[in-house]
């Protein structure tokens, strides 16, 4: 499922619903909501996209 221009299909939703309550649908929706948020400020600090020191980039080159 992927959702693009900020809806789900009636299609996406309705095979969600048959293995999730719509508690559950609506909790997902606000942790997506939530770690795209939480995504989007990360990517706005200084450094971001760079290697982090120790990280595994730098276990791992090229």
């Amino acid at each position: 499922m992927r959702v693009s221009r900020g809806h789900v299909s009636d299609n996406d939703y309705e095979e969600a619903a048959t293995v999730l309550t719509e508690e559950q649908i609506s909790a997902v929706a606000w942790v997506a909501t939530a770690m795209n948020a939480f995504n989007r400020r990360l990517s706005r600090l200084p450094g971001a996209g760079r290697p982090v020191p120790g990280g595994p980039a730098a276990q791992h080159p090229g």
